[in-house]
Parts: structure tokens; C-alpha cells; sequence
């Protein structure tokens, strides 16, 4: 069944199952929290098309990935950095990005 015609909730379950296997080689364990933020935050028409774009995919997540990272290192140096905020900062990036004007 092809991604747009199913229904919403499988539709998203394999959007989602296409977009961690074209980034989990790159980004490791981040791909789950990247696909997860994308899902989350873009709509649906979007995440189809990042399936059948893997060049915006990547610009996209380009972006964001280096973000995520920050999560991942010891925010202790920064105390008013917080997981949820860096989170948030992640989503508004993939949300602003001229990728998504393109779609």
C-alpha cells in the first residue's frame, strides 16, 4: 500500500518506518528522535514528499541534527539549556527551514 493511501495513523507509522531507514546509517541513534520531531512536527504532505526527496530530506535534517547533538553532551556547563528546550530549538529549525517552502 503506498504511503498516501493509507490510512493516517499507518500512513504516519510507515512515513515514519521510510524516513528512520534512509537516516539511521548518518545520524545513529539520533535517527529515532530526528523521525520522531519530523512526525511530529511537519504535516503530512510534507513527510510523504521527504520520502520520495532524499536530497531535502537530508538538507533538512542537516540542519537540525547538529542541534540534537547538544542534547546528547553534558548540559551541566549550561544550566538554562534544558532537553525539552533544545527539543523545542530543534522543531522551530526544522519548521523555519527554506527546505520546507521547496515541498
Amino acid at each position: 500500500m503506498p504511503v498516501m493511501r493509507a490510512s493516517r495513523p499507518e500512513s504516519k507509522q510507515k512515513i515514519g518506518d521510510v524516513l528512520y531507514e534512509q537516516l539511521k546509517c548518518e545520524h545513529g541513534k539520533l535517527a529515532g528522535k530526528l523521525v520522531g520531531m519530523l512526525l511530529e512536527g511537519l504535516p503530512h504532505e510534507h513527510l510523504a514528499t521527504l520520502c520520495h526527496e532524499p536530497g531535502a530530506l537530508k538538507e533538512l535534517v542537516s540542519k537540525a541534527a547538529p542541534l540534537l547533538e547538544i542534547q546528547r553532551q553534558d548540559l551541566a556547563s549550561q544550566p538554562l539549556v534544558t532537553a525539552d528546550g533544545i527539543e523545542l530549538l530543534v522543531l522551530l529549525v526544522l519548521l523555519a527551514s527554506p527546505s520546507l517552502s521547496r515541498l
